[in-house]
């Protein structure tokens, strides 16, 4: 089984969030207009976007939590069981050569927000 590769990403300047589940367009310095098309940047955009200083890639982890929405790195997630509660943000670990995401059951799972939107929940 293949793992689809998609990306999402934060705009630092406007403050909004591109590709995935938001509606967002972005316009480049030269006016060319890439856009999310609900699913995730589209692939042409990537490379022009890992260019851009304002703007923040965020990959796929080919994970979906326990409501089957998509987890992408930078994504805060809560774990919620009858023992205990936690909250913690997927991150890419280069020491492992992969995302960290601490539970092992996904079903325990649930994106709540991510840390550009809702760096609140972290605290």
């Amino acid at each position: 089984m293949q793992r689809k590769i998609k990306f999402r990403a934060w705009d630092k300047k406007r403050g909004v969030m591109i590709g995935s589940d938001y509606k967002n367009n972005y316009n480049t310095n030269n006016n060319e207009e890439w856009y999310s098309d609900n699913d995730c940047i589209c692939l042409e955009a990537i490379e022009e976007a890992a260019k851009n200083e304002n703007l923040e890639l965020m990959q796929f982890t080919g994970l979906k939590d326990r409501n089957e929405k998509d987890i992408y790195e930078g994504d805060i997630l809560e774990q919620k069981t009858p023992f205990f509660h936690k909250v913690f943000q997927v991150k890419w670990s280069n020491k492992k050569c992969g995302f960290t995401i601490k539970p092992k059951y996904l079903d325990e799972i649930s994106v709540i927000g991510n840390i550009f939107e809702n760096p609140e929940l972290l605290k």
